[in-house]
């Protein structure tokens, strides 16, 4: 009762500013004077105030949040020109940013941030769904490099002279072929995997080391894998929104993927560590493992580290 007395308050609220200013709510959050034209808190109005315009639901898509039980609502990823959005903003709300430069401005400014965080998803969707490619050079290269640091005294032993080893089960593979590991996080989880080995030499090799101490064991490589994908599930709700945003709207297609694959690396790689080490302080078992993943991400000190980011 008193939640719906408040949304029909703030309904009547909206209408008398309307009515006041002649902006719709969108245009009057444009029209703020900000410090930085590029301020998160202003965007992130901005983004709250579209997703939830029943007027501009043409614009948006619906997915489903199984965990939730919650439709996310967000700008629709077919759009990638921000003019294009805000000529479709402006044929709904015919007598909205009709003089004011500074808002058109800020909106288009806006829309485009909205544009690549969709590109972001899309992005590591992609990477997601790219399989391994044993002709491939580069992804051979990448499992090769993973071992050689890990493994730096031990040959692996291949039985096809390509990829097939037992070995691959001492750095935390499910079997003979690396390759199965991958099917659900595709290249995207073996990226992950090779760039956290290479850039944390030394935190990789201890994590090995005492992921393999007798009633604690687990696969070092499938939890790595598990990681990327509770990271593309975060980032697929827009959880991760204003780390991305930070990224400079402007950049061509090539740098804005480096660099959100840097973001998005750099956040793998400490919370591997992380979760290895609330693993090891909950007395883990192989059996516990994804309740103890599941608790450790939902842990306070967890959101404090992924809050960090932002």
């Amino acid at each position: 009762m008193f939640s719906w007395l408040l949304t029909l308050l703030w309904g009547l609220i909206k209408y008398i500013l309307h009515i006041l200013t002649g902006k719709s709510e969108l245009e009057r959050i444009c029209s703020s004077h900000q410090p930085h034209i590029n301020d998160y808190s202003s965007f992130k109005e901005f983004e709250t105030c579209l997703i939830n315009s029943k007027q501009l639901s043409s614009i948006l898509e619906e997915s489903y949040d199984k965990e939730t039980k919650t439709n996310l609502k967000y700008l629709n990823k077919k759009f990638i020109d921000s003019d294009e959005v805000f000529g479709k903003i402006k044929q709904i709300k015919k007598d909205s940013f009709k003089t004011n430069e500074h808002s058109i401005k800020k909106c288009k400014i806006y829309i485009k941030y909205m544009i690549n965080i969709n590109q972001t998803i899309q992005y590591f969707y992609e990477l997601s769904n790219t399989k391994f490619d044993i002709e491939n050079g580069k992804d051979l290269n990448m499992l090769f490099d993973i071992w050689k640091v890990l493994k730096p005294k031990t040959e692996i032993k291949l039985e096809d002279n390509l990829i097939i080893s037992n070995d691959w089960k001492e750095i935390g593979f499910q079997g003979k072929d690396p390759r199965t590991d991958f099917r659900g996080m595709g290249i995207l989880g073996l990226m992950n995997l090779h760039y956290f080995v290479m850039n944390y030499q030394k935190e990789a090799k201890q994590v090995l080391e005492e992921s393999d101490l007798g009633d604690q064991w687990y696969p070092f490589a499938i939890c790595g894998i598990n990681i990327t994908g509770t990271l593309v599930d975060l980032i697929s709700k827009y959880y991760l929104n204003e780390t991305f945003y930070k990224i400079d709207c402007e950049l061509d297609i090539e740098h804005h993927r480096q660099v959100i694959t840097n973001i998005f690396q750099n956040i793998y790689a400490k919370l591997f560590v992380k979760l290895h080490d609330y693993y090891i302080e909950q007395n883990g078992t192989v059996m516990k493992f994804n309740t103890i993943k599941d608790n450790f991400f939902k842990s306070p000190s967890t959101q404090q580290l992924l809050a960090s980011f932002k």
